[in-house]
């Protein structure tokens, strides 16, 4: 009960995410689950799958994310992790291009902390999944519960910006009404165009998933505490 998916590392062709999606599909009818409703985040620790990460991330609906396990490509790869090097800027960058095209959402921190990762310093890993984010990441595993809260926090839009975030579609709102493919923006020289109302758009939309995801948190603590009473 709750079970929302699996995480399947190791992937490197769409035969084996095929294969997960068919045990998958057998465990939700004999358990009674729902047709699909199972998701695979798919970790790659591979040359193949660097290559193979848009076959692998399109050979199923149930993909929801893909990322890298640094520390088992560094294995494989026969590469020694330091910390004033990524080896893995190439691998990275398809990972976030592919995953990004085929709208699955990209997964990762920034180097060093996805080969060498630390748990003792708050800002220090908030500061690196703030640069995942500026990377193209969309959200990174948290191998230890310190991570969670700042994870959370680098990868959600920042909420000093929400009021920017509506103002700015409702502006262009306005102006296209008016019949004008950009306006400005009151005290500042930026022009609200097409790509800018987008990237509102897409911050207020996912500040309502998180704001959503936060409930449904908030709602199983309170129903796991009431049992506990």
């Amino acid at each position: 009960p709750g079970l929302k998916g699996i995480v399947y590392p190791g992937a490197e062709t769409s035969a084996d995410i095929e294969e997960a999606d068919s045990i998958l599909s057998e465990l939700e009818t004999g358990r009674g689950i729902a047709s699909g409703v199972l998701q695979i985040i798919a970790l790659i620790d591979s040359g193949t799958g660097v290559w193979n990460i848009r076959e692998i991330v399109t050979a199923s609906p149930r993909v929801c994310s893909s990322g890298l396990d640094e520390l088992n490509l560094c294995r494989n790869m026969g590469i020694i992790p330091y910390a004033d090097f990524d080896p893995f800027v190439y691998a990275k960058g398809r990972i976030v291009v592919e995953t990004r095209a085929a709208k699955v959402q990209p997964i990762g921190i920034s180097h060093p902390y996805g080969v060498l990762p630390q748990f003792d310093d708050a800002d220090e890993i908030y500061q690196q999944a703030l640069r995942g984010k500026n990377l193209g990441f969309a959200g990174a595993i948290c191998p230890d519960p310190s991570w969670v809260a700042q994870c959370n926090t680098a990868f959600a839009p920042p909420a000093d910006r929400l009021e920017f975030f509506r103002e700015t579609r409702r502006l262009f709102a306005e102006g296209v009404a008016r019949g004008t493919a950009a306006v400005p923006y009151p005290g500042t020289t930026m022009m609200i165009d097409v790509p800018v109302d987008e990237n509102a758009r897409v911050n207020l939309e996912l500040w309502e998933l998180c704001a959503a995801r936060e409930a449904e948190k908030a709602k199983a603590i309170e129903k796991q505490e009431s049992t506990m009473a």
